[in-house]
């Protein structure tokens, strides 16, 4: 019998927050995307990073259709992820 494989994926998801004059503040969802886990066994490192690349490159496509300069903040919830970003070293 077959063991059923655990289902892993990436994720990013993009959200405009909009700021008016009377003190309001709107969110709303704008994009998202997922890419699922390829069947060679990666860390969940490895596919965090993934998921923070397909977040700039979504980010990237929105700002571009938008047409307009933005403040863009990217969120990640790993410390292994941040410093990974932040080393020159190319990774693999």
């Amino acid at each position: 019998m077959l063991q059923p494989r655990v289902g892993r994926a990436c994720a990013a998801a993009i959200y405009f927050r909009s700021f008016y004059e009377d003190g309001r503040v709107d969110v709303n969802w704008i994009a998202s995307k997922t890419k699922v886990a390829p069947l060679k066994t990666r860390s969940i490192p490895r596919l965090e990073v993934v998921g923070a690349t397909i977040l700039v490159c979504s980010a990237k496509t929105v700002e571009k259709a938008l047409r307009q300069e933005l403040k863009t903040v990217f969120w990640v919830d790993s410390m292994t992820v941040l410093c990974w970003i932040k080393n020159n070293k190319p990774l693999k």
